[in-house]
């Protein structure tokens, strides 16, 4: 009896799945609207505007402040024009580097800007002898 209930609720399934499959693939999504206010621009492009880009802050002007691992803080205008603001000497070795940056909530009348860096200390340049990561292995028991 058990058998006779199996294959036709797996044959009912199997059809309600197929039909769902064909109503979804019918329905289009709406297009997202685009607002008025809002509009695609290309900041920066290329290495020379951007070395190894990090993160990004927008300033009330519209212009943009941009971050790359080796310590160059970038200043993008609206018009698109780039230019170097700064540059701090940063130990950028693996994931290290100019990594950060906050633009201070008064920004508009304070003019303080927040980066967040690794300085560039006594520590290596490159990974030290013996503490490379190595492979492991994990076995697991019951």
């Amino acid at each position: 009896m058990h058998r006779r209930i199996t294959r036709p609720l797996a044959a009912l399934a199997c059809t309600l799945l197929a039909a769902a499959g064909a109503l979804t693939a019918q329905q289009r999504p709406a297009e997202a609207a685009v607002a008025d206010e809002f509009q695609q621009v290309t900041l920066a492009k290329g290495v020379a505007e951007t070395g190894e880009p990090m993160t990004l802050a927008v300033l009330p002007d519209r212009s943009v402040l941009h971050t790359s691992r080796d310590g160059t803080l970038r200043l993008t205008d609206a018009a698109g024009t780039t230019k170097v603001a700064g540059k701090l000497d940063v130990y950028s070795h693996d994931e290290e580097g100019l990594q950060g940056i906050g633009v201070d909530p008064g920004f508009s009348s304070n003019r303080f800007v927040y980066l967040y860096y690794a300085p560039k200390l006594t520590t290596p340049a490159a990974t030290p002898p013996g503490t490379e990561r190595q492979p492991t292995s994990l076995r697991t028991t019951g």
